[in-house]
């Protein structure tokens, strides 16, 4: 099979280097080459960048308390950090659904500073120094379905949620 892969590639290459081709010609089977060798690369097991565990920050989130309107909750986060700098971590309630995330929140828990690790370094290099945040908040006056968030101020992609369903009266 790769034996086919390789000639594949070879015509490709051939394609984009063809005094013959036109310019377009030559455009698509670049695209084609790259991309072929793109799929390739991740069939192999060859990725680009640093793993997601390295670079994540958060190792888990718990909501704890009784899902009730208007209960008393508590938000415990743990997470690992290698840098050697304060990383400021905030946490909030989203109504689930459709919609920009700004738009879905329901209310703030934490904005807080994870402390710079002392022995932190580049990624992969340093080691990790584990810890937690914890904060007590109150549930959602409305039963539906939330998410609780935890994110990195400067880089919100890097975040961890729960989901969260507020039940509809007592049991």
């Amino acid at each position: 099979m790769l034996d086919c892969f390789a000639r594949r590639a070879q015509r490709l290459a051939n394609a984009c280097s063809s005094s013959s081709a036109r310019p377009r010609e030559r455009l698509v089977a670049a695209t084609g080459a790259l991309l072929f060798l793109t799929l390739l690369a991740a069939g192999c097991g060859v990725s680009f960048g640093a793993d997601s565990d390295e670079t994540e920050i958060f190792e888990a989130l718990r909501i704890e308390g009784d899902l009730a309107p208007s209960a008393s909750l508590r938000l415990k986060l743990d997470y690992k950090s290698q840098y050697p700098v304060a990383v400021i971590v905030g946490c909030r309630v989203l109504r689930d659904g459709e919609g920009k995330r700004g738009e879905r929140v329901v209310a703030e828990i934490l904005t807080e500073a994870i402390p710079a690790n002392t022995n932190g370094g580049p990624v992969g290099e340093a080691t990790p120094e584990a810890g937690s945040l914890e904060r007590a908040f109150i549930a959602p006056g409305q039963p539906g379905r939330y998410l609780v968030e935890c994110y990195t101020v400067d880089d919100d992609n890097n975040a961890i949620e729960e989901e969260m369903r507020i039940r509809l009266g007592a049991d």
